[in-house]
């Protein structure tokens, strides 16, 4: 879920122009990833689809652990907020709960346990869109 608030604590931080996390203190309970690009002629929609790449890439290098961090708490199956791409509030970490749910591939949309899922065949995953 898109949240504004969010997306302007994110902008405060964005419009700085500093590589980094910003201070703790200034998000609250938010998380943040870094993403840069030296790209300049990369659109938007792109940058946004390469970071994500990027991040989720840890669980191929890294798999998943049982340390709490930022990434696990990205991908759990929990509904969240994002704003502008940086900061998030992201439920999940909580001790004896799975990451995510696990069970055979989804083959079609009705196999999706979620709400606004789809089966994305080539995947064998459920996408919320």
């Amino acid at each position: 879920m898109y949240d504004c608030d969010i997306e302007e604590s994110a902008m405060r931080h964005a419009v700085g122009c500093r590589w980094g996390h910003s201070a703790q203190h200034e998000r609250k309970d938010l998380g943040e990833n870094l993403y840069y690009s030296g790209n300049r002629q990369m659109n938007k929609v792109n940058a946004a689809e390469d970071a994500c790449k990027l991040w989720f890439g840890e669980l191929a290098e890294r798999g998943v652990g049982q340390e709490d961090n930022v990434l696990t708490q990205e991908v759990w199956n929990k509904p969240g907020q994002i704003g502008h791409y940086t900061q998030g509030n992201f439920r999940g970490n909580w001790i004896g709960d799975p990451i995510y749910d696990t069970g055979n591939p989804c083959t079609t949309d009705d196999d999706c346990m979620c709400t606004n899922c789809r089966c994305s065949k080539e995947e064998a995953l459920c996408i919320i869109q």
